[in-house]
């Protein structure tokens, strides 16, 4: 052995042995994080309601293929962020469309996100195929054809393999310039279809509607960011009884229930509308406080200012355990890129620790892997 070579054995020995201490460190704190994921995901959390958000796509030869791709990327991106929160499986679902307002969000464009995660997201329809249908027509132009149509529709989707009807909407604000407003009888004859396609399947509707028990001025703040709202708004909760009265085997789940526009989404209307209905199911949400800087209302939410569970909402939980889920409701888009909508994901996960550990279990896991038949 030449004298370099003696000297460069040390060296040599050293740097092995730095690379072996890396390696074994690398080891012990991936496993740890591993560790700490899997028990978090051992609790087997449901997230009801999820969008995925592929970003705009430049209207380019292969634009298709680029939203493809990024639609992967952001089931990918929700995916991670599951995990980092105990969430084991999720719905995935188009927002509620109208005509004129039409987005290219579908289930055909979700498939994409979702494929490769098939054990963990799963698809919802109705937003994109049958909004759009229910806001298009009055009552008084409904005909027995019209109506045996969205049946098939509706019956169509359940036999592509979607677990829910949403995002449906009965009153939907908008919150920008060119974002629809949407409004519709809770009891139109095509939702009273809707109903019965979902009492004969098992599977549940999704109901976006701000709460309005009588008719009212919308509230201030609402038709200065979008022009779109009108002056007043038309009362709906009677109508949303008939429909839950309409067909006890329909299951409905009234979603962002913790996120109110109007005012009258109270602790006292939920208590009301669940004991009344037995066929009626709650999804949380709590939204980032961004709402006060766009100078929006913000109304009965679940949460205070430190992010401690109302009292009023922990004795409701209680008294009805069965009857409350979570839907956070984000758009998730493609990881690094910055969030286009607020965030409500993280916030609305987030209150699940601070629930006794057998209410965290049905209202995280249990009480949606019921309804959702997961």
């Amino acid at each position: 052995m030449t004298k370099s070579n003696r000297a460069a054995g040390p060296v040599l020995i050293f740097i092995a042995s730095m690379f072996l201490f890396i390696c074994a460190v690398s080891i012990f704190v991936a496993k740890e994080s591993y560790s700490a994921n899997w028990s978090d995901l051992r609790k087997g959390y449901i997230d009801t309601h999820i969008h995925l958000d592929c970003g705009r796509i430049p209207d380019v030869e292969n634009r298709d293929e680029i939203k493809a791709k990024r639609y992967r990327l952001a089931g990918a991106n929700l995916i991670s962020q599951m995990s980092r929160v105990g969430v084991v499986k999720a719905i995935v679902m188009p927002p509620p469309q109208v005509v004129g307002y039409e987005i290219s969000v579908g289930i055909l464009d979700l498939s994409d996100g979702v494929r490769r995660f098939r054990k963990r997201l799963f698809l919802a329809e109705g937003g994109k195929v049958l909004n759009p249908l229910i806001h298009s027509y009055l009552k008084e132009d409904i005909t027995p054809m019209i109506l045996e149509a969205f049946d098939k529709r509706a019956q169509d989707l359940v036999d592509a393999g979607i677990v829910a009807f949403g995002e449906l909407s009965i009153l939907h604000l908008s919150f920008r310039d060119g974002h629809p407003f949407s409004e519709v009888a809770a009891d139109h004859p095509m939702l009273l279809v809707l109903a019965d396609v979902s009492a004969r399947t098992g599977i549940p509707i999704d109901i976006h509607m701000e709460a309005v028990p009588n008719r009212m001025k919308t509230p201030d703040g609402l038709n200065r960011i979008s022009i779109e709202n009108p002056s007043f708004l038309h009362p709906n909760i009677e109508q949303f009884e008939a429909l839950l009265s309409y067909n006890r085997d329909t299951k409905i789940v009234w979603q962002h229930i913790g996120w109110d526009n109007t005012g009258y989404m109270t602790v006292k209307l939920v208590r009301r509308l669940i004991n009344t209905h037995p066929n009626l199911y709650i999804a949380l949400r709590v939204e980032a406080p961004i709402r006060r800087k766009m100078g929006l209302p913000m109304y009965n939410m679940i949460v205070d200012g430190e992010g401690k569970i109302k009292k009023e909402w922990l004795d409701l939980f209680k008294e009805y355990p069965e009857r409350f889920v979570i839907g956070s409701d984000e758009f998730i888009g493609v990881q690094g890129e910055e969030r286009a909508h607020p965030q409500s994901f993280e916030e609305t996960w987030a209150m699940i620790d601070q629930l006794p550990e057998h209410l965290a279990e049905k209202i995280g896991r249990a009480n949606a892997a019921r309804i959702y038949n997961l």
